[in-house]
């Protein structure tokens, strides 16, 4: 059985990670699979202690209790990720080169823990590398559309155009549609706001522009709306922060990218089926992750070393050290304890670095 767990489903909220998410639910049932939707506000430890064979898909989780995303690092699960949950900010376009510092780093293990962080294009991938440095990231490189949604765009998308831009009329700051109109303003550009709840309506609005002016100011994990422009033959103007940009086939438009993403919705759903039957293994984690960074440590290392290791929860532990370029015997004593404790992990650097910097090191390379 799978279990979905998302902040808000298709039924609470018409936005594009819901429709992408109940597009997903609805293709693994017809796959054949077992798939329940849980409000991430309603997990408990209980609930999960008594489904922990299940398959996990964790989406927007931003009101899932702490405790439970702790629960689930030693399950068995992915993290769909929709929009920066391992920055405090939520938005990576305010750090120098979408870089966050460590001290703003948040969910960290959560991440590291999943079987796959499944990202939705390479712009998006490659902020989410540079950040948590994980190995586990995945670029699925779109989105997914329900079929009846692609083909009524097949059907409008040669609709007569104006000689007019549409803006995406939003009350979510970061969405900037003060700045698209600003833009249209300064080039003597007619312009429409478009917004309409229901979303074939939508979509119809849209596809009367000749362009669509679409200015976020934080990065786009992919931007639907900017795709569903390109599918109805619209013109572009956009920043350098639309994960859509960075695909291959964003040169694409009109009914060649309708059948594009058609062939896209059978890529993603292999690509997450082959997680959810490739074998899983529980990884056991300890308990308790200790850390250390050292340099010139030679004449307290062994000693250090020794009182740690006889501690009576040491064997539920794993002991991290760093060495900062110590010049003495401090390697020839850490691997003395490496070899005859299998949860010591030892690294050495031939540079000088301060404990801040050794502790962030010791504290990415932890899984307790």
């Amino acid at each position: 059985p799978i279990i979905y767990i998302n902040d808000f489903f298709l039924e609470d909220v018409l936005g594009g990670g819901e429709i992408n998410d109940h597009e997903l639910v609805e293709i693994l049932i017809s796959e054949g699979y077992q798939v329940s939707k849980v409000r991430s506000n309603t997990v408990t430890i209980d609930f999960l202690r008594e489904n922990k064979e299940s398959f996990y898909i964790v989406s927007n989780f931003i009101n899932l209790n702490p405790s439970c995303r702790n629960y689930l690092s030693d399950l068995n699960y992915v993290i769909y990720e929709h929009d920066h949950k391992y920055v405090k900010t939520r938005n990576p376009a305010v750090y120098k080169d979408f870089k966050a510092g460590a001290s703003d780093i948040i969910n960290y293990y959560f991440y590291k823990n999943a079987r796959a962080v499944l990202c939705q294009s390479k712009f998006h991938k490659g902020i989410v590398e540079k950040n948590l440095n994980l190995q586990n990231i995945i670029n699925l490189g779109g989105n997914l559309w329900p079929i009846e949604i692609l083909e009524h765009i097949r059907t409008i998308c040669k609709s007569k155009k104006t000689n007019t831009c549409a803006i995406l009329k939003s009350s979510v700051p970061h969405k900037n549609t003060r700045g698209a109109i600003d833009y249209c303003n300064s080039n003597g550009l007619s312009y429409n706001l478009v917004s309409n709840p229901e979303y074939k309506s939508f979509l119809n609005s849209l596809a009367t522009n000749e362009k669509f002016v679409f200015l976020p100011q934080t990065p786009e994990t992919l931007s639907r709306v900017i795709v569903e422009a390109r599918m109805l033959g619209c013109a572009v103007v956009t920043n350098s922060l639309v994960g859509a940009t960075s695909e291959d086939w964003f040169n694409m438009k009109g009914e060649e990218l309708i059948n594009f993403l058609l062939k896209k919705r059978h890529e993603i759903k292999q690509t997450i089926v082959d997680i959810i039957e490739t074998d899983f293994t529980p990884v056991h984690r300890p308990k308790v992750s200790i850390i250390s960074t050292f340099h010139k440590g030679e004449d307290f290392l062994d000693q250090f070393l020794h009182d740690l290791t006889q501690q009576t929860i040491f064997s539920d532990c794993e002991l991290i050290l760093v060495d900062s370029a110590s010049p003495g015997l401090e390697r020839k004593i850490a691997e003395k304890y490496v070899k005859k404790f299998k949860n010591i992990k030892y690294k050495r650097y031939d540079r000088l670095f301060g404990p801040t910097e050794g502790h962030n090191i010791a504290m990415r390379k932890a899984s307790g």
